[in-house]
């Protein structure tokens, strides 16, 4: 209980978000992120906000277009994280060669690797699949590269972001 209270805070303070039911992933993925919340504490006059501004966005987009919505009805969130950090992990690999990135193994690399071993010794075969191509992954990459944040056009259509209020 105690950790789920502090995961909570830090998501609410971190994300500008709520930690959204366990049992409905797609409105967990809608609800992670508050760019409005953000916009209202926030001006976007500095290279800290502009950063962080990105990093919301990013995550928002990532977590509301990159997910099959039908996959999100049908799966549980513990197949959910396996496959999720599997993807991760599988494409990371092309990620880091096409940009020449080489970060070494993060923690969540780290998690699925542990995951993967136990599976190994139980069932003899590797855990998890694909959630999206390297190609999708790579459109995203580029669609939020070319953001440009500060453009009105681009600042009016946030409203979708958020679903819900604070």
């Amino acid at each position: 209980m105690e950790m789920y209270c502090l995961t909570l805070i830090l998501t609410k303070v971190s994300h500008f978000g709520i930690r959204g039911e366990r049992i409905d992933l797609i409105k967990r993925h809608k609800e992670k992120v508050g760019i409005k919340k953000f916009l209202e504490l926030n001006k976007l006059d500095d290279d800290l906000n502009l950063g962080r501004f990105l990093h919301l966005y990013t995550d928002w987009a990532y977590y509301n277009k990159m997910f099959d919505d039908d996959y999100l009805r049908k799966t549980t969130l513990a197949n959910f994280d396996t496959n999720h950090l599997y993807t991760i992990v599988e494409l990371d690999k092309g990620i880091k060669n096409k940009y020449g990135i080489l970060y070494g193994i993060t923690s969540m690399e780290k998690q699925l690797l542990t995951v993967i071993d136990e599976w190994n010794k139980k069932q003899g075969s590797p855990k998890g699949k694909l959630l999206f191509s390297q190609e999708e992954l790579l459109a995203f990459i580029e669609m939020i590269s070319n953001i440009d944040l500060l453009c009105p056009v681009f600042l009016a259509g946030l409203s979708d972001c958020d679903t819900h209020d604070f």
